[in-house]
């Protein structure tokens, strides 16, 4: 009853997975739908990333934005992310958001889709069905030549890096990584 009040009545249900990783993923996610607008303070902050992101260097390049939980750091990213200004200067980009207790294949996976998704292109059928190894040659093969621009939100993982980074190709084309920390 006291939800029900507080909510004023609105309906609210939750999915408990054993850590409210379905909770956290759709709120870190719901960032990406705040208008400019409705931001305060982050111009400095925003410059930086911007700065560090539409940087003339050739070579991938991986932003770390850190923090303690709820400080702030998914929103400017999101905003970033959204942005005109940084997405002209990359030919395909994604927003992934990772759960504590991720699956390699299924960040892949949503990689995947992202990518396809953005560059209007019809998402591979048989995408659930393919191996690690298929996952990571998809990427490798969309990404090899590409200027993209991932952000890898929510990561509580520091192995993550290792684990990814094979599917993000280090070129020559200006590449760029985004990663919030959890």
């Amino acid at each position: 009853m006291k939800r029900y009040q507080t909510y004023q009545g609105a309906s609210v249900s939750h999915v408990d997975d054993g850590g409210g990783t379905k909770w956290v993923n759709h709120i870190s996610e719901s960032s990406l739908f705040f208008s400019e607008n409705s931001l305060v303070g982050i111009d400095a902050a925003k410059g930086k990333l911007i700065g560090w992101l539409l940087s003339p260097e050739p070579q991938r390049i991986v932003v770390s934005v850190v923090g303690m939980g709820g400080s702030g750091k998914t929103t400017p990213s999101a905003n970033i992310f959204k942005s005109q200004t940084v997405r002209k200067h990359f030919a395909s980009y994604a927003w992934v958001t990772i759960s504590k207790s991720y699956v390699i294949e299924d960040v892949f996976r949503t990689m995947i889709k992202e990518f396809y998704k953005e560059a209007q292109t019809q998402i591979p059928g048989e995408l659930y069905s393919l191996t690690y190894r298929e996952l990571v040659e998809k990427l490798v093969e969309y990404l090899h030549s590409k200027r993209y621009f991932v952000v890898l939100d929510d990561v509580w993982n520091t192995g993550l890096w290792r684990e990814i980074s094979i599917a993000l190709p280090d070129g020559i084309s200006g590449s760029r990584v985004l990663i919030t920390n959890g």
